[in-house]
């Protein structure tokens, strides 16, 4: 079920919508176990290209995690707020998810964290999945990790080159208080593993101490620069 919004800061507004679209789910479902909502997940997006991709990602999660979830779209193309319940049968059960869409192109950075801030469901944690371009170098950026319980970024999505890396680590050495996951990071576990799996064979393991150089070839450098990170850590 759909029910739109004019505005993305008539907060009442959007909350009073979602509402009603969540109690006819509940009528309709009437009688079944329903899972609660375990976080509130925001999403920030401003890249075109990579959109479709970070929007299926992202509802395979919730449809995981029940959620509520909030989608930033800075995209210029996108106005106004959007408001969906979605309905997810699942062992028995029926898992209901909430996601808010807002178009937010032009909206000041502050106002924005009110906004979101306001849509949340209190007393849970809120994760913020930050796909844009370009990181900390972003007002908006800052403003919502004031209210968010930790971070997932991709630096290997839109910026192939080393450059995001260098931002994440002057992040990280400003708010070390804030848990922050990099997908580039979590994408190489089965490599990392294959790696070092493949010395547990004790007719392979003094290779070890012959290793001299390694090349890594990888579809971005932020890649490349974590298995290289993480081998010279090892070796």
């Amino acid at each position: 079920m759909r029910v739109d919004s004019a505005s993305i800061t008539d907060v009442e507004a959007i909350k009073s919508e979602l509402s009603r679209a969540r109690r006819e789910f509940e009528e309709h479902d009437k009688g079944v176990r329903v899972a609660t909502t375990t976080m509130n997940f925001v999403v920030f997006i401003n890249d075109t290209e990579h959109r479709a991709w970070i929007l299926d990602r992202v509802k395979k999660i919730a449809d995981k995690h029940p959620s509520r979830t909030i989608i930033l779209d800075a995209n210029a193309d996108r106005t106004g707020a959007d408001v969906f319940v979605s309905s997810l049968d699942e062992a028995g059960s029926t898992i209901h998810g909430e996601r808010i869409e807002l178009g937010v192109p032009d909206i000041d950075p502050v106002t924005l964290r009110n906004v979101v801030a306001a849509l949340r469901v209190p007393g849970i944690e809120t994760h913020l999945l930050w796909s844009a371009i370009r990181l900390t170098e972003s007002a908006r950026f800052k403003e919502l990790i004031e209210i968010a319980d930790s971070i997932v970024v991709d630096s290997s999505a839109a910026v192939r080159d080393e450059s995001t890396v260098g931002e994440l680590a002057k992040f990280f050495a400003q708010y070390r208080h804030i848990p922050m996951r990099d997908l580039a990071w979590e994408r190489l576990a089965p490599w990392r593993d294959m790696v070092a799996r493949f010395f547990d064979d004790r007719g392979l393991r003094e290779e070890l101490f012959s290793i001299r150089k390694v090349a890594v070839a990888s579809g971005s450098d932020a890649e490349a620069l974590y298995l290289g990170g993480w081998l010279g850590s090892r070796l």
